[in-house]
């Protein structure tokens, strides 16, 4: 996870007072890049982080083959959820949909 700077703190800080929560999620280089060119406009994920509408996902690549992070990392806000346990989605994952901040 990368460190944030001293005025993304600040913004951190703030939207937790208004309970708006930043998510830090490896996110395979695949999938990473089909977000970066807009076409994947949604998450999958296990639901065990109290995900909310308005919380902002920092999306950071990883290569699982080589276990490190390429630097590389976008920020998207959660415009839509769909919890698991309907509509053929397993219990206990999410689908979060993705708007571009």
């Amino acid at each position: 996870m990368f460190p944030l700077t001293d005025d993304l703190a600040m913004i951190d800080s703030e939207l937790r007072i208004r309970g708006i929560e930043w998510h830090h999620l490896k996110t395979w280089p695949e999938y990473f890049e089909a977000v970066r060119r807009g076409v994947k406009t949604f998450e999958v994920r296990k639901d065990d982080r109290s995900f909310s509408v308005d919380d902002y996902l920092v999306l950071e690549e990883y290569d699982p083959r080589t276990e490190d992070y390429s630097g590389r990392v976008l920020t998207r806000r959660v415009s839509y959820m769909l919890r698991g346990g309907k509509f053929g989605i397993e219990r206990g994952y999410v689908v979060l949909g993705l708007q571009a901040t």
